[in-house]
């Protein structure tokens, strides 16, 4: 098709020096050339490669014949232009049939790269999602083996609760990224259930004032889990309390969770360079879900507060379909 079109253009732009397709006589008149049939058995010629392509194409046959309605301006006006001396509808049906052509493509390739980009951003958020969990769940492998020998029982309650807790977490893997505060509270109380056996000398203390707005699923676990092992963990005092509490300003929603760890220098804010994955992949899903940010504030002796940050309205100019699609269910 491309050959044919090059040869063609190729002998138009040469037509006003060969007279092929046309001449113009003295007196400014019009005159049709020797070749001037191939004006219009061209177009047809490309029109019939067009809707052979198109047939051959694997896509639905509606828009099959869509795409061929697009070939019915240029057939129209090669059979006009036969019997129309001068007429240049041909050339006014073609441009039609290739603006509309182009149209129909450009529209299709922003569909195709828009469901990709969806796809790739899920993957991203599944794959996120999926690095929170792991080491939790070795360290209480460990925890449970060494149990089976001192107490069996406490061995046996804890693996219950570890099927609670991966029966939520790892059954249905179409499960939305985003969640409501109250239902990320109740996935946290299986994680608190095993935790809070493992570590009897931790208190949890909830101050919940709202909790019917979406967050990112399972953003709460890893800095629970990072201020029990960083910080609560570090400390020489046998008793430790993290608190975890929600409320609202005029445009914001806010999660706190907070523990009187050992706490750390505002120098050593935790990241994914330290091998702190949980928090860096909080913060990722985070801004890819709802326009939400982290923050982190600690003093050296006396703790830490990790505040989640998630705005009331959408920024403009933030991609709403993605949200929507996420809220899915």
């Amino acid at each position: 098709m491309h050959l044919i079109a090059g040869v063609y253009i190729l002998s138009v732009v040469l037509t006003p020096f060969t007279g092929w397709y046309f001449t113009i006589l003295q007196g400014g008149n019009y005159a049709r050339g020797n070749i001037f049939i191939l004006t219009i058995i061209v177009p047809i010629v490309m029109a019939f490669l067009c809707a052979g392509h198109v047939l051959c194409n694997k896509i639905p046959r509606t828009d099959q014949m869509v795409l061929l309605t697009y070939l019915l301006p240029p057939m129209i006006g090669a059979v006009v232009q036969s019997r129309i001396p001068g007429a240049g509808v041909l050339a006014v049906g073609t441009f039609l049939s290739v603006v509309w052509l182009y149209t129909n493509y450009y529209v299709r390739k922003e569909a195709e790269i828009a469901n990709l980009s969806h796809d790739l951003t899920r993957s991203k958020l599944k794959s996120l999602q999926l690095q929170i969990n792991p080491h939790f769940l070795y360290n209480t492998l460990h925890s449970i083996a060494g149990l089976c020998d001192i107490d069996s029982q406490m061995a046996q309650e804890m693996i219950y609760r570890v099927s609670d807790y991966m029966r939520d977490n790892f059954t249905d893997i179409e499960k939305p990224s985003l969640v409501t505060l109250k239902e990320e509270l109740m996935q946290l109380d299986h994680y608190l259930a095993i935790e809070t056996m493992r570590f009897p000398n931790i208190s949890i203390v909830k101050e919940i004032e709202a909790s019917d707005f979406l967050i990112p699923a399972s953003a709460l676990q890893p800095l629970v889990e990072n201020a029990i092992k960083h910080g609560i963990g570090k400390r020489r005092k046998s008793m430790g309390t993290i608190i975890i509490s929600s409320g609202q300003t005029d445009d914001m929603w806010v999660i706190c969770v907070s523990d009187d760890g050992v706490g750390f220098a505002k120098e050593d804010i935790p990241g994914a360079k330290d091998g702190h994955f949980g928090l860096d992949n909080v913060r990722k899903r985070l801004k890819m879900l709802c326009n939400g940010e982290l923050k982190i504030s600690s003093t050296p002796g006396e703790g830490t507060t990790v505040q989640i940050l998630i705005p009331k309205k959408l920024k403009k100019g933030w991609d709403t379909a993605l949200i929507r699609a996420m809220h899915k269910r």
